[in-house]
Order: C-alpha cells, then structure tokens, then sequence
C-alpha cells in the first residue's frame, strides 16, 4: 500500500491545486482570515484532501474502470465527466480544471455523484465559523487529520 500511495502521489498531486482547493472552500471566509491563518489552513486542508483522496483511489485502483464521458472547455476551465465501474457500480466523476498562465491545466474540484468536495468543505466551514469561527474550522481539520491517519495506519 505504502508504494502505491507514493506512485499515485507523484502521478495524481501534480494535477491538483489544493492551494486553490483550500481557498474556495473557505469561501467568503477566505478574506476574513489573515494571511498567516492561510498560511497555516492551506497545507493543513491540502494534506488531509490530498490523503483521503488517494486513499479511495487507492481502495479502488484494481477493481475499478474509468470510462471518460464528455469534456466542456472553454478559454480557461474546463469539466471532464468520468464515470468508475467498481464492483458492478457506476460512480459519476466531474473533475473541474482551470488554466493557469503558464497554460497548464489544474483541477480544482472533484464531484462525486453530484457532490462537489469543495462546495461540502465550504458549507461544513461556513457553519464552524458562525459557531466558533477560525479556530473551530482548524480543531475539525486536525481532528480529521488525526481520524484519516488512525484509519490508513490499521
């Protein structure tokens, strides 16, 4: 498992901005922070996304086909519907990109079955900072960050 987690890193996290992730679902919040708390929320989020991510790509790398459906494009974003047969099951998967300046193109959302990763990050956020505000929004993520790793580890 440890060498396939370290192959599908090098191969899946270049293809990501999490940093773009992480801002989008703090949302509005995001300007209502200061810097140095985006600097500590960035690679926190991104590290628990990019680990729960791989996680179930892992779970399902070898019993899984990925049929790619239709790609919208225009300028500077793009949508590339997937569907993944696991097990006799199909999971729809919209990947959303961008493209930076340099013309390389980075995905900024995943939606699973309708659910987009970063708009239920942003709603569970939303909700932690009206009750506890910054600091309830980190206490989740390290608390998530703690539960990913006892589970991966066992």
């Amino acid at each position: 498992e440890e060498e396939i987690d370290k192959r599908l890193e090098a191969k899946v996290k270049p293809m990501f901005d999490f940093d773009e992730m992480a801002r989008r679902s703090l949302g509005v919040s995001w300007n209502k922070i200061s810097v140095t708390e985006q600097k500590e929320f960035v690679p926190l989020f991104s590290e628990l996304l990019s680990r729960t991510y791989l996680a179930k790509i892992r779970e399902g790398v070898r019993d899984s086909e990925v049929v790619f459906g239709k790609e919208k494009l225009n300028e500077n974003l793009a949508m590339v519907e997937t569907n993944v047969n696991l097990q006799g099951d199909k999971i729809s998967v919209v990947y959303r990109a961008y493209r930076k300046e340099d013309g390389k193109w980075l995905v900024y959302d995943v939606v699973i079955e309708n659910v987009g990763i970063v708009s239920n990050y942003r709603d569970e956020f939303a909700g932690l900072m009206r009750k506890g505000g910054f600091a309830a929004v980190m206490e989740r993520l390290r608390s998530k960050e703690i539960s990913t790793k006892a589970t991966q580890a066992s």
